[in-house]
């Protein structure tokens, strides 16, 4: 298989992996009480923070309203808290709580467990290992290609923080025992 069929197999997979959420929502077999958007918000800060609010917008591609709806809700419910540097008081960072990074873990290993039929074709540990040895590469691949977008609009600090990403997700991915 050449890399362009590889790459349709690979975007073939997300859409129907994204399908299939929707069908477990509409089913009500999902029990988060969080968006997409949120859930995916509180990733990004769980990797970058503390986070300009500024850069976590254009991260999350919300103007002013929207994203101000999104930090609102996530800050009422624990998740997130808003830090002014001493600094500059100027600035607004964001960060996860410790409530927020529970929460999150547990959607984490929640979500994990909804996936696991998507593996039954693995019969051994030599396939498990080759197979996360080959996502491993595929997220490195996606760490890189982040830095390079997000070098437009963030600032060092922040890209450092997508390099302590990649092995936060390894770890998660190596660590997880469902």
């Amino acid at each position: 298989m050449d890399l362009d069929a590889l790459a349709l197999k690979v975007f073939t997979l997300m859409v129907k992996v994204r399908l299939f959420r929707r069908l477990e929502r509409s089913r009500g077999s999902e029990q988060s009480d969080l968006s997409e958007r949120e859930f995916l918000a509180l990733e990004l800060l769980s990797q970058n923070a503390p986070m300009r609010e500024c850069y976590f917008g254009k991260w999350m591609g919300l103007q002013s309203t929207s994203l101000q709806e999104l930090v609102n809700r996530l800050s009422a419910a624990r998740f997130i808290s808003k830090v002014r540097p001493k600094s500059d008081r100027r600035l607004r960072l964001l960060e996860l709580t410790d409530e927020g990074r529970r929460f999150l873990n547990e959607q984490r290993i929640n979500g994990a467990r909804r996936y696991t039929f998507l593996f039954d074709g693995l019969s051994n540990q030599i396939d498990i290992d080759s197979f996360i040895a080959v996502l491993e590469l595929v997220e490195e691949n996606i760490t890189s290609e982040m830095q390079e977008c997000a070098a437009d609009y963030t600032p060092a600090e922040s890209l450092h923080a997508i390099d302590t990403a990649e092995s936060t997700l390894k770890g998660f991915w190596t660590g997880i025992r469902l």
